[in-house]
């Protein structure tokens, strides 16, 4: 596998399958929780992994994929709302989130560059892009990359799938998972992993999971959403920071050994574009059972390698306007030859969602925030 295919920012794909790989020098596959999640390449859903207990005979969980012709719209639906109703003695109710769906960073700017073209800019956008108009706005001049993410209810998770909102998108559709504290309030744990160390800050939501009063993005926004709707909460201890350091430990050597596994096979003389997973910023949750998942990561970096996914690719220095009209494909962020590790928030809460911080007083009448 091609370095380019893994390190960079935003939302990895390539990233999920090398979890779910066999190293080869490993014995058994990598004990890790990883909530159910689909990928979803240009509006179809490709793969489906999942965590199971059953397959090892020590009970601890491992990641598994559905087969091909059990990823069907139909059975994403009923997984995600029927594992979302179990597991916790905490109520359900009809606007509980049961999902959410995080955009890579190419279509998120293709997203951009659509809501640019519709409003007279002179950019053009392949036709071919069949991408729902959702009253996105124009990007901002930042050069940083961005992956928006929407959450859903069960209707939201039901028009998403049947109702054409898939259209054209390439991202991660991910279930929800009942967060920690009798599941009240959805926090999240951002690691921000290198060899020598491990940095773990944890946000909780201001708001109660299940008080419709507010809307779906009030009571669940952590880091992808501004931060007077979230409060930051001490990781106490050494317990869970040893456990989520360990995690983090495990999953870079297995990503490193299979990725270099893989490049190793596919080159007639050697690894020629590997190297070794070295810098990472990772997302955790702890479940009501205080079970730590892991997420989704928002940048990676290899040894020796540069982040050159998000590249975009001119003909010459005289040709970047033409080339921009005629390259829908191309992303927003350039890492520089040994970049950084972007710490910053990449996974975004996108310009149409609007936060209300006012409770609704009024019973009969659905919070919405588009």
């Amino acid at each position: 596998m091609a370095s380019s295919d893994l390190a960079g920012d935003g939302i990895s794909l390539a990233f999920f399958e090398l979890l779910w790989k066999k190293a080869e020098d490993e014995s058994s596959p990598l004990k890790l929780r990883l909530p159910d999640t689909v990928l979803i390449s240009h509006g179809v859903p490709s793969q489906y992994f999942f965590t199971s207990t059953k397959q090892c005979k020590d009970g601890n969980p491992v990641i598994l994929r559905k087969r091909k012709q059990n990823v069907t719209l139909d059975n994403i639906f009923d997984n995600f709302c029927r594992k979302s109703s179990t597991g916790s003695h905490v109520k359900e109710g009809e606007h509980e989130v049961v999902a959410y769906f995080i955009a890579s960073a190419d279509c998120t700017s293709r997203f951009r560059r659509k809501s640019v073209g519709n409003t007279g800019d002179d950019i053009e956008v392949n036709e071919a892009d069949n991408i729902a108009d959702n009253g996105y706005s124009a990007p901002d001049n930042s050069d940083d990359a961005q992956c928006d993410i929407e959450y859903f209810d069960r209707d939201g998770l039901r028009r998403f799938l049947q109702g054409g909102g898939r259209n054209n998108q390439t991202g991660i559709l991910q279930r929800f998972i009942k967060p920690s504290g009798g599941g009240t309030h959805n926090s999240l744990i951002q690691a921000i992993w290198t060899p020598n160390l491990c940095l773990m800050e944890r946000r909780r939501t201001k708001q109660c999971l299940h008080d419709t009063r507010f809307g779906l993005y009030e009571r669940t926004v952590t880091f992808e959403g501004p931060d007077a709707h979230s409060i930051s909460k001490p990781i106490r201890g050494t317990v869970l920071g040893n456990k989520v350091k360990g995690i983090c430990n495990d999953v870079a050597h297995h990503v490193s050994e299979v990725a270099a596994g893989a490049s190793l096979r596919k080159s007639r003389t050697g690894i020629t574009d590997t190297g070794k997973l070295a810098r990472m910023v990772v997302y955790f949750k702890v479940d009501v059972n205080e079970d730590i998942w892991l997420l989704f990561t928002s940048s990676l970096r290899l040894d020796g390698t540069t982040p050159d996914h998000h590249l975009t690719k001119f003909s010459s220095p005289w040709n970047v306007h033409e080339d921009c009209r005629n390259s829908v494909d191309s992303a927003v962020h350039v890492p520089a030859v040994g970049a950084p590790l972007n710490i910053g928030t990449i996974v975004k809460l996108g310009p149409a969602i609007k936060l209300n911080p006012n409770p609704n007083h009024n019973p009969t009448k659905v919070l919405k925030n588009e």
